[in-house]
């Protein structure tokens, strides 16, 4: 195979490469797009009760009001946690509601190192649903220290909470609404990375498909001109 043919593949195929990244982009910022409008129109309405949340067909970013109280011996630790920059945990404390088998997960927020002060009583929380990532991203175990409470952990796995107490829990934790009491401070993004950021690699992507499709031209016309010249 002559040199300017294995060459015209190699730039064809990587190319084709660039566009596909490129296109790839533009779907996660159409797919980021929807998950913002998706928040806004939930979260723009009144809470509803957690039994009504179920009853419907349950989805992210709900508001919805619990009430019950807190099992503040079985703490969850959320490591590696930032707010404005700077390090710290989330705090996540059950909740128990009467009648209930299954726990809350209620996350209230982040802080620099734990507060363990225990709240004791009946609460009425407000917050919105959140699905833990599937498979997330892990360095090492997820919990490293499985049965030493508060309880540390890199993300948050149901299942595997679960199998460690034994204890049930719902398939999302709650995110405690910046106004409400018993938490500390909140500012939860909704999406790891806005959708503006994904349409400037589209962008990006494209124009180096381009770039690289007119340099490949250039350099063939010339080529071609020299050799005519020969």
């Amino acid at each position: 195979m002559k040199v300017k043919t294995l060459t015209a593949i190699i730039v064809i195929a990587l190319d084709l490469f660039l566009i596909k990244l490129g296109f790839w982009q533009l779907n996660r910022y159409h797919e980021k797009q929807k998950i913002m409008h998706q928040y806004e129109q939930r979260f723009s309405g009144s809470p509803i009760s957690l039994q009504d949340y179920l009853k419907s067909t349950p989805g992210r970013f709900e508001k919805i009001k619990v009430t019950g109280q807190f099992v503040n011996e079985k703490t969850l630790l959320l490591l590696h946690r930032y707010y404005q920059e700077r390090p710290g945990i989330n705090q996540i404390t059950p909740l128990k509601i009467a009648g209930d088998n299954r726990l809350l997960l209620v996350n209230r927020g982040w802080l620099k190192q734990a507060d363990l002060t225990p709240i004791n009583g009946t609460v009425t929380l407000t917050g919105s649903v959140y699905y833990p990532l599937h498979n997330p991203f892990m360095l090492g175990e997820n919990a490293a220290t499985p049965q030493q409470w508060p309880l540390e952990l890199q993300e948050v796995d149901v299942k595997a909470l679960t199998t460690l107490t034994g204890q049930a829990f719902y398939p999302f934790t709650l995110r405690l609404l910046a106004d409400q009491p018993y938490g500390f401070k909140r500012s939860w993004s909704i999406v790891n990375m806005p959708p503006e950021r994904h349409m400037a690699y589209a962008v990006q992507w494209f124009l180096m498909a381009l770039v690289l499709l007119l340099m490949y031209g250039w350099i063939y016309f010339k080529d071609r001109k020299t050799d005519e010249n020969a």
